[in-house]
C-alpha cells in the first residue's frame, strides 16, 4: 500500500512539473508576440520607395489591397500589404526600401 501511495505521488509531482515547464514556455512565446507592433496606415503614408516597389511587384497588380500596415520589430521594420488574391487573402511584406521581403497566407 505504502510503495502505490509513494508511486500515486511521484507521477503527481511529474505531471505538475511538466504543466509548470508549459505553462512558462507558453509565457515566452507570448512576449516574442508582444514585440511586435502593428500601426494601419494609409497609401498617403507609405514611404515613397515601398511605393514603387509595391507598384513594381506585378503579381499583385490586380489584387484588392485591404489593408496597409508598418511593422516594427526589435529586428526590422516593414510594410505589410494586406490583399485579396482571387480566393486567398496575402500579407506581402517590403522593407522601406521598396524591395520585397516576403509573402504568406492570412487565416481568413
Amino acid at each position: 500500500m505504502r510503495k502505490l501511495f509513494l508511486g500515486v505521488v511521484a507521477v503527481l509531482f511529474i505531471a505538475a512539473s511538466a504543466t509548470t515547464a508549459m505553462a512558462t514556455e507558453l509565457h515566452v512565446t507570448t512576449i516574442i508576440d508582444q514585440q511586435e507592433e502593428k500601426t494601419e496606415i494609409e497609401m498617403e503614408e507609405v514611404p515613397s520607395a515601398v511605393k514603387e516597389g509595391w507598384n513594381n511587384e506585378t503579381t499583385y497588380a490586380n489584387s484588392e489591397v485591404l489593408l496597409i500596415y508598418e511593422v516594427k520589430t526589435p529586428t526590422e521594420t516593414y510594410i505589410e500589404f494586406v490583399v485579396q488574391k482571387g480566393q486567398e487573402k496575402m500579407a506581402v511584406h517590403f522593407d522601406l526600401q521598396g524591395n520585397l521581403l516576403r509573402e504568406k497566407v492570412v487565416n481568413t
